[in-house]
């Protein structure tokens, strides 16, 4: 897997925790305190498995999900883990 850029998180600042929609008056939403980071320049045989292993060096991982398309099975080449809020995620590359 080469993992050649992931979006920059500093502090939690990508919470989901935006009030963007009109949501039904009084409704609560969900735990909203995990941050999904993407990550592109996956290659073509990455599997979850393998990217959440990856990740896990920078701390809990929740979720890995690698984005295949649906007719052929094949990885899109990106995807993103979720997890609780890290320091900061840097642009990696590499093996």
């Amino acid at each position: 897997m080469t993992p050649v850029a992931a979006a920059a998180v500093g502090g939690g600042a990508n919470k989901n925790n935006s009030n963007m929609g009109s949501a039904a008056a009084g409704q609560q939403f969900g735990d909203t305190t995990y941050t999904k980071v993407f990550v592109g320049g996956l290659a073509w045989e990455t599997q979850k498995d393998t990217m959440k292993k990856y990740f896990e060096q920078f701390g809990d991982i929740l979720e890995a999900v690698v984005i295949t398309d649906k007719a052929t099975g094949r990885s899109k080449g990106y995807g993103f883990v979720s997890g609780p809020p890290l320091p900061r995620i840097y642009p990696l590359s590499g093996p």
